[in-house]
């Protein structure tokens, strides 16, 4: 595996640990527990939300990272992708944050 490919790896799955609850680390101030708003925070943008032709939120796209590697997270199918050049590594995940629920609360108020 080049060099490249496997910083990206570690990169995707640093994020997939981060989204089944591994915030302590990261996120640690103070004492407080951190949340998803923290992680949520400190992510570039909700560059999406996919939602039914009914307008009901389906799921959201979270950009974290971007130019070397691009990392995304995708609420719907509950992945994240992440492209370096031509390598594209996508990683399942389990939401033990709450970021799925967060952002169809999120966009229950901005629609």
């Amino acid at each position: 595996m080049s060099d490249t490919r496997q910083q990206l790896l570690d990169n995707v799955l640093a994020v997939v640990a981060e989204l089944e609850g591994d915030l302590s680390e990261v996120y640690a101030e103070d004492g407080e527990e951190p949340t998803v708003l923290d992680w949520l925070q400190d992510q570039l943008s909700i560059e999406s939300y996919t939602t039914s032709s009914r307008g009901e939120y389906l799921g959201a796209e979270v950009l974290v990272t971007c130019g070397g590697p691009d990392i995304r997270v995708h609420t719907r199918r509950s992945v994240v992708v992440g492209y370096w050049g031509s390598d594209r590594i996508e990683r399942g995940y389990t939401d033990e944050i709450g970021l799925n629920e967060m952002l169809a609360d999120h966009w229950e108020c901005i629609k």
